[in-house]
């Protein structure tokens, strides 16, 4: 079965997708892809959204400040800096919301 996206969110190079058959989510950011079932992207969603940056940014070697946002792999790890962090957080927020309206709308 070949994947049919559906746009949740778009942006300047920023792209969430849902699989109108897998249902699977896909998530592009700049140089950052990443794909996730339903559940998983809600629970990915919900934990960045939890995070400030001013609560975790370290400063790097270039003298930027970033936050590192862990993955479930032990040696891979996205970082942001401030505005692309709230950028990521502001369309997280809005597909995460979409795909739940979406969930309550195809109970009725």
């Amino acid at each position: 079965m070949n994947c049919k996206p559906k746009v949740l969110v778009e942006g300047d190079h920023f792209y969430i997708s849902q699989c109108k058959n897998c249902k699977r989510i896909g998530l592009y950011f700049n140089n950052l892809m990443a794909g996730f079932s339903k559940d998983e992207f809600i629970q990915f969603s919900s934990a960045i959204l939890q995070l400030e940056f001013n609560d975790g940014q370290i400063i790097f070697p270039d003298r930027q400040e970033r936050i590192v946002i862990q993955t479930c792999h032990l040696n891979i790890h996205f970082t942001f800096a401030e505005e692309e962090f709230e950028t990521l957080k502001e369309n997280i927020a809005q597909a995460k919301l979409l795909i739940e309206v979406g969930d309550v709308i195809s109970i009725k």
